[in-house]
Parts: C-alpha cells; sequence; structure tokens
C-alpha cells in the first residue's frame, strides 16, 4: 500500500464544483465502506463513478436532508441552484491538487 495516496469520495455538481465527501485507505476500502452507508452493487456497478443510491438518482436522494445517504456522505447539504449528480472514488496523492472550482 502506498502510504503517499489516499482513496477520496468526491461529490460532483454543476459547473465542475467538487468536494470531498470522504477519505478512505485505500479504492478497495473506500468501496466497501460505501456498502456499508448502503450502496448497493448495483449502484457501484460502474466504481470509481457513482450515479445512484438504492438504485435512485443521486440528485433526487440528496434533495432529501434526513435521508441515510446524504447523512451519511455530508455534515450539512443544501442543493440550492445545483444539486450533486454523481460521486466519484479517485486515488489522489497527498499536496497535490485535484479539486475544480467554477460557479459560472
Amino acid at each position: 500500500m502506498n502510504t503517499n495516496k489516499v482513496a477520496a469520495v468526491i461529490a460532483l455538481g454543476p459547473n465542475d464544483v467538487t468536494a470531498v465527501c470522504l477519505l478512505y485507505n485505500t479504492m478497495e476500502a473506500a468501496r466497501a465502506g460505501l456498502l456499508v452507508k448502503g450502496f448497493t452493487e448495483t449502484d457501484l456497478a460502474s466504481f470509481p463513478h457513482i450515479r445512484t443510491y438504492e438504485g435512485a438518482e443521486l440528485e433526487q436522494v440528496f434533495e432529501d436532508e434526513t435521508h441515510p445517504a446524504t447523512k451519511a456522505l455530508f455534515t450539512r447539504y443544501y442543493g440550492g441552484c445545483g444539486f450533486v449528480y454523481a460521486l466519484l472514488v479517485r486515488e489522489i496523492e497527498f499536496d497535490t491538487v485535484f479539486h475544480t472550482w467554477d460557479l459560472d
């Protein structure tokens, strides 16, 4: 295991806005952790890109702040004018820029 890398679960929003939700030691640990949080094998079929939770589109799931998936990934979630439409699990190195941010 490379100790200079972690697996980040990144929320993808409109205009390339991204936000890290969770960090894991490895990609395998991230996949297992998402299963524990309620994602199904079907949801993770396109891993590392995830667009559903228990078969529902993430955008619809996260609209409900009380939904277990919302609480599992965010301390607070407000979609406002743009909701999270997908998650990306990506291995990143420490001290490496990997975010995008564009609110235009």
